[in-house]
């Protein structure tokens, strides 16, 4: 019984060592804009009309702060944007929301990132903010009279690991 759970102990230790190597900067990453990295995007996608990603933040910060969205595809290699992917100057409270197209947003105060085709990658989100909030979906169309449906894009604080799996 003692020696199952050491086992048990051990593979959870090493599963979080793996998960630390690979939420720490990547080698060759570009360098940030400003601040720092808050979060990071396990899966990102932009198919045009199929999946919109939508990343929303929010700070409590008494001055206003800066928000800015890099994407990468599965080599690691930096997409480019054709719209802003900054946010400057947001005053405190206020939601900035960015999304790969903002069709399905035009009433809304969104930034309209429109990302160069990725059918899958990964994000980091920087900011200078120091009390900050992110949410991060996917809303795909479910076609012609279907409705929508929203999928998350496993959004995860700079630094934090996500909960190990259980063992069984």
């Amino acid at each position: 019984m003692r020696l199952r759970g050491r086992v048990a102990a051990v593979l959870v230790a090493a599963g979080s060592m793996c998960a630390a190597a690979w939420w720490t900067a990547v080698a060759g990453e570009p360098p940030l804009p400003l601040g720092a990295v808050i979060y990071r995007a396990s899966e990102i996608v932009s198919l045009e009309s199929l999946g919109v990603t939508v990343i929303a933040c929010r700070h409590r910060d008494p001055v206003p702060r800066n928000f800015a969205v890099d994407f990468f595809d599965p080599a690691g290699k930096q997409v480019s944007v054709f719209g802003p992917s900054f946010a400057h100057r947001v005053p405190a409270g206020k939601k900035i929301v960015f999304v790969s197209d903002s069709y399905y947003f035009q009433k809304r105060d969104v930034i309209d990132v429109r990302l160069a085709h990725l059918p899958s990658g990964t994000a980091r989100i920087a900011s200078d903010a120091r009390t900050v909030r992110c949410q991060g979906k996917i809303r795909f169309d479910g076609g012609a009279r279907a409705p929508s449906y929203w999928r998350d894009i496993g959004l995860v604080r700079a630094g934090a690991l996500p909960a190990p799996e259980p063992l069984w």
